[in-house]
């Protein structure tokens, strides 16, 4: 009985906990990660209108600046520096390093203020040709310029609105499992919902074309999924409460079976009092981080005492073995000090002793 009682706590145990890890954690990590590639392939093709537009502004000053007999060295070494972070870009989104990705992209950021700056400290700083062959050249190349912006646009709302509903099913999801596990899931769902609402607005700026507005909106929504991952860890909290109830009736039988469990009440008494607390902090806190790493100890306490428990349980039932060989022993061991009933000491049966052990 109490073996069953262990499975199932264990079950529900492990349900509730692989629940609760709300962070990237959340989502099926290999949908996110597929999801995640396809916005820095697109943030790449964002990077490369502009750096393309740089290029073409780079190389019309080059070109002035030579037929006016200026040393160009070092602007073309930022040019040609510039040309090959562009090129270590589209291997970074192809690879998925965003990490990198971003690092290389400050630095293309550098090196074209470099390259301004120096030519805003030249004498042609103010040069009306010079600004009349970037603006020509500028002017022949908008064709592929908007070519491009077009396909940029349009494969970054593909790729924003295919990561919208990646986090949105897999939070559907967890929904579901926490539901069939017996948790209240209904502030999560009201959150979703708001969540939900949002990608109309999400569409909308993309169609727009508004670049503040698709920033405005993925902020409200990145709150609103930070706001789910707490109210999720909130929701686990409470069903702590039941699941401890259990944990109580589990050292309760333990108890009945002989088990030294005083040990195991205070620890479960400890482990509500910080249930109590993890709940008041995942109410408060804004950090979801926080509920988590105080819900994954108390899932390795809980681990610990139920373990504890079981050990208890065992410790009992090797006394209880132990006992009863010692017991065994002793009756056995009386049975070899029994005098013979012929040995005519009159201590047989009782009914007198034909050879002369009994009363006459």
């Amino acid at each position: 009985m109490i073996a069953k009682k262990v499975m199932q706590m264990r079950k529900v145990l492990f349900g509730i906990f692989a629940l609760v890890m709300l962070s990237a954690s959340i989502f099926a990590q290999s949908d996110i990660a597929n999801a995640t590639c396809e916005v820095l392939q697109a943030r790449y093709l964002q990077v490369n209108v502009n750096a393309q537009r740089e290029m073409i502004a780079m190389n019309a000053t080059v070109s002035y600046l030579g037929s006016q007999n200026v040393s160009t060295a070092q602007l073309e070494t930022i040019r040609s520096q510039f040309t090959a972070k562009l090129s270590d870009l589209k291997a970074d989104a192809d690879a998925c390093d965003a990490t990198h990705f971003s690092l290389i992209r400050d630095s293309m950021r550098s090196l074209a203020l470099n390259f301004r700056d120096m030519v805003n400290a030249s004498d042609y700083a103010h040069d009306g040709g010079l600004h009349q062959a970037i603006q020509d050249a500028l002017q022949a190349n908008a064709g592929s310029l908007e070519a491009s912006r077009n396909t940029a646009w349009a494969n970054s709302k593909t790729a924003a609105l295919h990561v919208f509903d990646v986090h949105a099913e897999n939070a559907h999801r967890i929904i579901d499992q926490m539901a069939s596990h017996g948790q209240n899931v209904t502030e999560m769902q009201a959150v979703l919902d708001d969540i939900e609402a949002k990608k109309p607005e999400l569409e909308a700026a993309y169609n727009a074309r508004n670049r503040t507005q698709v920033v405005e909106v993925q902020k409200v929504i990145k709150q609103l999924y930070q706001d789910f991952r707490k109210d999720g860890v909130t929701a686990y909290a409470g069903g702590l409460s039941s699941l401890f109830s259990k944990m109580q009736d589990y050292i309760n039988k333990a108890a009945g079976q002989g088990a030294n469990v005083s040990a195991a009440n205070a620890t479960l008494a400890q482990m509500n009092q910080e249930l109590v607390q993890l709940q008041s902090q995942c109410t408060a806190s804004g950090d979801s981080s926080e509920c988590r790493e105080s819900a994954n100890r108390l899932r390795n306490e809980f681990i610990n005492l139920r373990e504890q428990v079981k050990q208890a349980i065992r410790d009992a039932r090797d006394q209880k073995a132990d006992e009863k060989h010692n017991k065994t022993d002793e009756n056995s061991n009386r049975t070899h000090d029994l005098p013979n009933a012929s040995n005519g000491n009159g201590t047989g049966n009782g009914s007198g002793n034909r050879n002369g052990g009994g009363n006459p």
